[in-house]
């Protein structure tokens, strides 16, 4: 009985959160910045594809930007990673389970079998638990065993409710103006390993930490920060 209680419940719960994502989704206003290097990246592999790297912390900014597209977000295996995929689903995503902690093996083996089928892959780098802004190696293992870019993704709200989690996780509130910055792309050498394989995976985890003060600046109507990204900018709603 408790067992099909706690399911029952579960099923709200993960209902509701779609319902409210939906919503907000629909009133954010999203500008995107450096859509070449996004372009580049995706030029550097056959099927377009690529290894978004973003923060656990603004994951659902950076999910919400990208539906309707060819991206994978990979979830965790845990309540609220199925809360997650469930949404995702919803949204019309198609979510690949498993992390460090959990199911890697067969993540990865899921997210390299989309390769050549064009399907690009959106990892929360220092997830599932943290430690927040460290980086952790299953983005740069994908990257040299699938030959495929690692894309910095940096997606910031105006506007947020932040929680009181590990991450600080940012949900941006009703018509929040949302910067999407796309950083150069990461090409990992496929016999990368030892020290060559940790510059790599420093090399992401620095190059986020400087695109999150850019996207600061770009979201406080710093004009000189905004002008480094104009040439590549699209606007559009969702």
């Amino acid at each position: 009985m408790n067992t099909r209680l706690n399911q029952i419940t579960n099923g709200a719960i993960n209902v509701a959160a779609f319902i409210i994502l939906r919503l907000l989704h629909a009133t954010y206003r999203y500008r995107v910045f450096g859509m070449n290097h996004r372009i580049a990246a995706q030029s550097a592999s056959p099927g377009g594809a690529v290894a978004m790297a973003t923060w656990h912390g603004f994951s659902v900014a950076g999910t919400l930007a990208h539906t309707g597209q060819n991206v994978r977000p990979l979830c965790s295996q845990s309540k609220d990673g199925s809360m997650v995929a469930f949404v995702c689903r919803m949204m019309g995503m198609r979510p690949i389970r498993g992390s460090s902690s959990r199911g890697g093996k067969e993540a990865r083996d899921e997210i390299l079998a989309g390769i050549p089928d064009g399907y690009s892959v959106g990892i929360t780098v220092d997830g599932p638990k943290g430690p927040s802004h460290i980086v952790k190696p299953g983005i740069i293992d994908v990257a040299r065993k699938g030959s495929i870019a690692i894309l910095p993704l940096t997606a910031m709200a105006d506007r947020n409710w932040v929680l009181r989690s590990w991450d600080r996780l940012h949900i941006p509130k009703p018509f929040s103006k949302i910067a999407v910055l796309y950083g150069s792309p990461i090409f990992v050498d496929p016999n990368a390993d030892g020290d060559v394989f940790e510059a790599a995976r420093l090399q992401v985890q620095n190059r986020l930490l400087t695109q999150d003060s850019e996207c600061g600046a770009i979201l406080r109507g710093h004009e000189r920060a905004a002008v480094n990204w104009q040439l590549n900018k699209s606007e559009h709603n969702h």
